[in-house]
């Protein structure tokens, strides 16, 4: 059952009051060329003894973490990797992470991957001196504002562009026993310094660009249309909107293209600052559900739904939608127009990427939960521009269904390589 929409925004209202009194720090960032050498030489300036870098068993693997450890090793500092991350970070792997971290004694953590490297190495700083820590320390910091106190410094390099971790005090954690995923949210956990390098995000798969690159135009739109944006988080939010719409197809036709993987690169970041003070809305909710109950990644999750969410937004946000259309460069006057074609642009995009326009994994009987988690997500952490009912959010997740109507024919989920 469902609160009256007046509750919901009111909950809206005061959180849009809090963000106003926060002090959310952005990171000190090093953007193009060098940048991630320029990160290690202030970690070797600041003279820290012993270093914990995060990261997965795929970059590990391939070598790209071996010369940043031998480097920092040659000055004589001591490194510990964690290389143990999977996407939707579990809560058991991140108590991992922390006790690693105690164990060797180190003073700072170093994240290199994708923002579920990003969002564990959050939780792994924040928590790092707490004495006990458990999974169920981790879940008592779900939601808003339950960490107060800094961790350790958290220094971080993306290898994808897409989740805007690193401008964000937001870490998703996942409790797959359970088959949950939530958001914790917190201006302690943010990073201290980022490196924005884009050789490091060359010859990323197609699928992978794609995903996370619409995981980046999600954060974008869903900030630009919540009821907490303000002039600030718009300007983020349209130069991140215009960026994707220039490079993300090079991106994912020419991978080596540095130029438009830079873009891509600012234009997540750009998306993660938009986001992380106006909030996101139903998109997101919808695809943490579909994360925590059959393992699609995000940023695909994101892509899936979004036009679904723009066209049940459409009349509430008519206006936005169709200034977004000028912002990419449509010259239409009508209102009405204008906000059709930017969905159309955005479903053109979704089909030039490949992304699938249903989810292969959907069970009908699943459907019903998934609204109710997701509708509970959605109004009690973001400021919607229009208020779904238990009908309307339930009959969205069914259109995802592969024998939905809505869609076309599209590659199965499972051909879309995880982040």
């Amino acid at each position: 059952m469902t609160l009256p929409t007046s509750i919901y925004k009111l909950i809206a209202f005061t959180l849009k009051i809090a963000g106003k009194l926060l002090n959310i720090p952005k990171p000190l960032l090093f953007c193009g060329a060098d940048s991630a050498q320029k990160l290690l030489d202030l970690i070797i300036a600041q003279g820290s003894k012993r270093v914990l870098i995060v990261t997965d068993s795929g970059l590990a693997k391939l070598g790209m973490i071996d010369p940043i450890e031998q480097q920092l090793k040659d000055k004589g500092i001591d490194v510990v990797t964690f290389a143990e991350i999977m996407p939707d970070p579990d809560e058991k792997v991140i108590v991992k992470g922390i006790k690693a971290l105690q164990h060797n004694d180190c003073e700072l953590v170093l994240a290199i991957g994708g923002g579920s490297v990003i969002d564990a190495s959050k939780m792994i700083a924040a928590l790092a001196k707490q004495k006990r820590v458990d999974s169920f320390t981790i879940r008592a910091c779900r939601g808003m504002l339950k960490i107060w106190r800094k961790g350790l410094p958290l220094y971080v390099i993306p290898t994808t562009a897409g989740t805007g971790s690193e401008a964000t005090m937001i870490a998703v954690v996942s409790n797959h026993k359970d088959g949950q995923k939530y958001p914790i949210i917190s201006p302690a956990i943010c990073c201290d310094v980022a490196a924005l390098d884009a050789k490091l995000m060359t010859g990323l798969p197609k699928a992978m660009t794609a995903a996370t690159g619409m995981d980046a135009l999600t954060h974008a739109i869903e900030a630009y249309t919540s009821n907490n944006a303000s002039a600030e988080t718009d300007r983020y939010a349209l130069a991140a909107v215009r960026l994707i719409f220039a490079n993300l197809t090079t991106c994912a036709e020419t991978p080596d293209d540095i130029s438009a993987r830079e873009n891509m690169a600012l234009a997540s970041y750009y998306a993660g600052l938009a986001f992380n003070k106006a909030g996101v809305g139903y998109v997101h909710a919808v695809a943490h559900q579909l994360g925590a109950y059959y393992h699609i990644p995000h940023g695909l999750a994101n892509a899936m739904v979004l036009t679904r969410v723009l066209r049940l937004n459409q009349q509430a946000c008519q206006q936005r939608f169709a200034h977004l259309a000028n912002v990419i460069g449509i010259e239409e006057y009508d209102q009405r127009k204008g906000a059709e074609q930017f969905i159309g642009q955005v479903d053109t995009l979704c089909q030039q990427l490949d992304i699938p326009a249903h989810v292969a994994e959907l069970q009908r009987h699943d459907c019903k939960d998934i609204a109710k988690a997701a509708l509970k997500e959605a109004h009690f952490l973001y400021a919607l521009p229009r208020y779904l009912d238990e009908q309307e959010a339930c009959d969205l997740v069914k259109s995802l269904l592969a024998n939905s109507e809505q869609g076309g024919s599209k590659p199965d989920v499972n051909e879309i390589v995880t982040n």
